[in-house]
C-alpha cells in the first residue's frame, strides 16, 4: 500500500481477549480493529494472539504483513522503432519499462490513457507532430512520472529546385551548380552525365569537362527519408569550336568603284551566331546581315566580319574584302587596237572604274554598226571583234557602263583589215 495508515480487525473462534505484536515490538493487550498510524515506508509485520476464558493462549499467532510503498516508479522509453524524431510512416512501436513491477497505461496525443504493455505498436499517426505519453503504476498504486516521445510524421516527399542560372550552351569545361529543397534539413544526391547518384551539397562544381553534351540530376532526401519524387535536372552543351565566317555577297561588287556605299550580305556556319564587324581600322562592333557602308571616302577600304557562336567562340580568322573607291568621272585611260587581220581586230582599253566592255564596229562604206558587248566589270578590257571583210575600212569605239551607270565612249579608230 501507499498509505502509512493502516486498519486491522481480527476476531477468535471463542471469547477471548488478544494480544498485538508489531515489527517485534512485546506483546501488549489489544482490540479489534486496530489502527496504526504514521507508519514508516517499508515493509510491516503485525502478529496477533488470542487468550480465552480459561487461560488458554493461541500458540501460533496471527500473522499479517504488508510493505508500505510511497515511491513512484520511473518509467523509461527503452527503444522506438523507427527511432528518428522524423518518420515517414504512419506508425511507430515503442519498447518502455519501469523501475519496479508495474502496470502501464499510454496515450497519444491528448486521448484518454489506456491500458498497455510493451512493446506497444501506434498506428494510423496522422502527418504532423505527435507525442506518445507513458506511464507505470507500481503495486501500491504509485504512478510515475510521464515518459514521453515526441514523433513527427512527415510521408511527403521533399521539392527539389536547381537555383543557379547557367547558360544551355557554353565554351567553359566548369560548371557550378547550386539547388536547394523545399524542406530544411534535406540532403541530397548529384548524378552527372551516366554516372550513378551520390551525396553531395550545394553548390557543385565540375571541371575538365569533355566537349558534348551534358546533364546534370539532382534529388532531395528529407529528414524523414522521403526521396524526391521529381528529379531536377540541368542541360547543356560544351562547344569549343570556333564558328566560320563566309561573305555570301557585295554590291556593288567592283574595284574600283565610283560607288561611296557598299552593303555586305555574310554568314556563319553555325546558327544563331551573332557578329561583329570592322571598317577599316575602325574597332569590331555588333553588326547583322545585311550590313551597309555609307560616305566612303576616296582610296583603298577593308571590311572584315566575324561570327561569334552561341558558345561564346569567336572566328579567329575573320572574313575579308578589300576595295578602293574612286569617285572621279569613268574615263578611258588608254585605247588601241592591234592584230589587225582580213577577217578580226584585237580592241584593249583601260578605265579608271570597273565597267562593262563595248565594241561598235561601223563598216565605213555601208554605215552598217555591228556591237560586241561583254558585261563584265572590269578595268582592263580585251576584246576580240571578228567577222570582218578583208581589205575594208572600218571605225572603232569602246564605250564602258560602270554599275552606278556611268557611261564613257571612246574617240573613234579606223582600221583597214587585211587583203
Amino acid at each position: 500500500t501507499s498509505s502509512d495508515s493502516l486498519t486491522v480487525a481480527f476476531s477468535a473462534d471463542e471469547t477471548a481477549e488478544f494480544f498485538c505484536a508489531r515489527d517485534g515490538s512485546p506483546e501488549s493487550s489489544c482490540t479489534s480493529p486496530i489502527v496504526y498510524e504514521s507508519l514508516n515506508e517499508g515493509e510491516h509485520r503485525l502478529q496477533i494472539r488470542a487468550r480465552d476464558v480459561a487461560g488458554n493462549l493461541s500458540t501460533t499467532p496471527a500473522e499479517y504483513i504488508w510493505i508500505v510503498d510511497r515511491t513512484a516508479p520511473t518509467t523509461t522509453i527503452t527503444a522506438a522503432d523507427p527511432s528518428g524524431a522524423i518518420i515517414n510512416v504512419t506508425a511507430v512501436q515503442l519498447h518502455f519499462e519501469s523501475s519496479e513491477a508495474a502496470t502501464f497505461e499510454c496515450r497519444v496525443d491528448a486521448a484518454a490513457y489506456a491500458g498497455c504493455v510493451s512493446p506497444m505498436t501506434f498506428s494510423d499517426l496522422a502527418e504532423g507532430a505527435h507525442t506518445i505519453d507513458v506511464r507505470a503504476i507500481d503495486l501500491a498504486g504509485n504512478m510515475s512520472l510521464v515518459a514521453t516521445h515526441a514523433v513527427s510524421v512527415d510521408t511527403s516527399a521533399p521539392g527539389v529546385t536547381i537555383t543557379s542560372l547557367n547558360p544551355s550552351i557554353t565554351n567553359q569545361q566548369t560548371r557550378s551548380i547550386s539547388f536547394s529543397s523545399s524542406e530544411s534539413g534535406s540532403t541530397f544526391e548529384c548524378a552527372l552525365d551516366a554516372a550513378a547518384f551520390s551525396s553531395c551539397t550545394s553548390p557543385i562544381s565540375y571541371s575538365v569537362l569533355a566537349e558534348g553534351t551534358h546533364s546534370f540530376r539532382v534529388r532531395a532526401r528529407d529528414v524523414a527519408g522521403n526521396l524526391s519524387a521529381d528529379v531536377a535536372q540541368e542541360n547543356w552543351l560544351i562547344d569549343l569550336t570556333a564558328p566560320e565566317t563566309t561573305i555570301t555577297s557585295r554590291t556593288p561588287s567592283g574595284s574600283p568603284t565610283e560607288s561611296t556605299s557598299i552593303l555586305f550580305e555574310f554568314v556563319s556556319n553555325e546558327v544563331n551566331s551573332r557578329f561583329e564587324c570592322q571598317r577599316d581600322a575602325e574597332p569590331f562592333l555588333p553588326c547583322a546581315s545585311p550590313f551597309v557602308l555609307n560616305n566612303l571616302a576616296d582610296g583603298p577600304h577593308v571590311f572584315r566580319v566575324r561570327a561569334i557562336d552561341e558558345a561564346g567562340n569567336m572566328d579567329a580568322t575573320a572574313a575579308q574584302y578589300d576595295w578602293v573607291v574612286n569617285t572621279a568621272p569613268l574615263a578611258i585611260v588608254t585605247f588601241s587596237v592591234s592584230n589587225i587581220t582580213r577577217t578580226s581586230a584585237r580592241v584593249l582599253w583601260q578605265t579608271n572604274h570597273a565597267s562593262s566592255s563595248r565594241v561598235e564596229v561601223t563598216h565605213v562604206q555601208t554605215g552598217v554598226v555591228t556591237v560586241f558587248d561583254d558585261p563584265a566589270l572590269v578595268t582592263t578590257h580585251d576584246v576580240t571583234i571578228s567577222g570582218l571583210t578583208a581589205n575594208t575600212l572600218y571605225s572603232i569605239v569602246a564605250v564602258s557602263t560602270t554599275a552606278g551607270g556611268q557611261t564613257v565612249r571612246s574617240n573613234a579608230i579606223s582600221i583597214r583589215t587585211a587583203r
